[in-house]
């Protein structure tokens, strides 16, 4: 929501997106997301940002 300047229901609208695209359980793909945010932020501290949100949601996609 911070990276994209969203609300929580946009939000919601763009995990339920990726979660159709995916053939994917939305609460999988979500618990994915979490733990590959969490990996990208215990790094160097700048990943928060829309490129490295982008690559998740782009890894989770084809990965899941």
């Amino acid at each position: 929501m911070c990276v994209y300047d969203i609300d929580a229901d946009v939000a919601f609208e763009v995990l339920r997106r990726h979660s159709q695209d995916s053939n994917v359980k939305l609460r999988k793909l979500a618990l994915q997301l979490m733990a590959d945010f969490c990996r990208e932020m215990s790094g160097d501290g700048s990943g928060l940002s829309r490129a490295a949100v982008d690559r998740i949601l782009h890894k989770t996609h084809e990965r899941v």
